[in-house]
């Protein structure tokens, strides 16, 4: 996913400069990380005047403040985004995202998942969708939370190919029992919350490994899949190692990680 790091450092161009053409499209990777405060990685709490003391001497981060990597692509290597594009609640922010519109919008309701009126509308156009009609492979892995009443709602409805996630609000992360839906507010159900291309993760579940592990595992795997599915189709025969063909094969590759 060579293409990635081209995307990234292309970001950096000055506004004055003409923004390069790549010679074919960019992988995407979108990383949405839940409940994360605005102070708690360096780059914004550098930004918004956290290093500065009650008397405006510089203090340093507190300890449990490690975000290398997170600071260099917002120092170097991308352009931070500050005007509170998200929603406070997590289906709005979710909704937004996945349709490339305001919370506003789209939905600022916390509406249990099963709730025909959660999450997307069903007309909307979804950012999957428009990279998939661009010859996009596109993935998704992770907590999903903008819909499930009908197919349309779902990641298959939107464009995705391939997907590992919750629908609701909230699970248990060690057993994947669903925690906020009608079935359990109403009925006191105990349901399993996770899905595998929108059908029940047969097997995958109460395993005893922690949800978020799991999920960059499948993230991981998303994206070693794609490559060597590029390899296998630029080398003859079939075998990986396609050096310069497997690269003018490989796809652009969408994965929605949001675990």
């Amino acid at each position: 996913l060579a293409s990635a790091a081209l995307a990234v450092a292309s970001s950096v161009t000055p506004a004055s400069a003409p923004w390069p053409r790549p010679s074919r499209p960019p992988h995407v990777v979108f990383v949405l990380v839940d409940d994360l405060g605005h102070g708690n990685a360096g780059w914004t709490y550098d930004f918004l005047g956290g290093a500065a003391g009650a008397q405006g001497r510089p203090r340093q981060r507190p300890a449990w403040i490690q975000t290398p990597r997170l600071d260099a692509l917002a120092s170097r290597e991308g352009r931070p985004l500050l005007r509170h594009y998200v929603h406070y609640s997590c289906t709005p922010t979710r909704s937004a995202a996945q349709t490339g519109r305001l919370p506003v919008h789209v939905t600022t309701n916390l509406l249990n998942p099963e709730n025909p009126a959660a999450g997307a509308p069903r007309n909307m156009t979804g950012l999957a969708d428009k990279l998939r009609a661009g010859g996009y492979s596109t993935a998704f892995v992770g907590k999903w939370d903008a819909g499930m009443a009908t197919p349309q709602h779902t990641p298959s409805g939107r464009g995705y190919d391939s997907s590992l996630l919750y629908f609701s609000h909230k699970n248990d992360f060690w057993t994947q029992q669903s925690m906020q839906t009608e079935c359990n507010d109403k009925y006191g159900l105990n349901l399993t919350d996770l899905w595998r291309d929108d059908a029940p993760a047969t097997g995958e579940a109460a395993t005893g490994r922690y949800e978020e592990a799991v999920f960059l595992d499948e993230a991981l795997r998303v994206v070693d899949s794609h490559a060597d599915g590029a390899a296998r189709a630029g080398s003859p025969h079939g075998m990986p190692g396609g050096g310069a063909a497997a690269a003018a094969n490989e796809s652009p590759l969408l994965l929605f990680f949001a675990p």
